[in-house]
C-alpha cells in the first residue's frame, strides 16, 4: 500500500500521481478528496468544515482581545474517509465491506 503525503503540489499534480499508482496497481491512500475525485483509491483526511470552524473560534478569541501565544494549540479531531470503487476494480483490490460502510463518501 502506498500512503501519500499531503504537500500542496500533489494536489497540482492529482492527474499524474493518480495515474502512476493505477498503473502500478498499487492500492493508495491520498491526503485530499480530490485525489480520489480524480480516481484515486481512498483518501482519509481532516473534515476542513471543523477546521474552519476551530479557525473562526480561535480568530473570535483574538479580536476579543485574547493573546494568541496564551492560546492552545488546538489538534484535528474530525476526519472523514472517501472511497472509489471503480478505483478498486481498476487495479483489482476488494474493498472489505467494514470499509465501505465507515466511509463518509462511496464514490461508484
Amino acid at each position: 500500500m502506498l500512503l501519500v503525503s499531503d504537500e500542496p503540489e500533489h494536489l497540482t499534480h492529482a492527474r499524474t500521481l493518480v495515474d502512476l499508482a493505477t498503473g502500478a496497481r498499487l492500492p493508495t491512500c491520498y491526503p485530499f478528496r480530490d485525489l480520489v475525485l480524480a480516481g484515486g483509491l481512498m483518501a482519509y483526511y481532516r473534515d476542513l468544515l471543523d477546521a474552519f470552524r476551530q479557525l473562526a473560534t480561535q480568530m473570535g478569541q483574538i479580536l476579543s482581545g485574547q493573546n494568541p501565544a496564551e492560546m492552545p494549540f488546538r489538534q484535528p479531531t474530525n476526519f472523514r474517509l472517501s472511497v472509489n470503487t471503480n478505483a478498486a476494480q481498476k487495479i483489482g483490490v476488494v474493498l472489505p465491506q467494514a470499509i465501505l460502510v465507515s466511509a463518509d463518501e462511496v464514490i461508484e
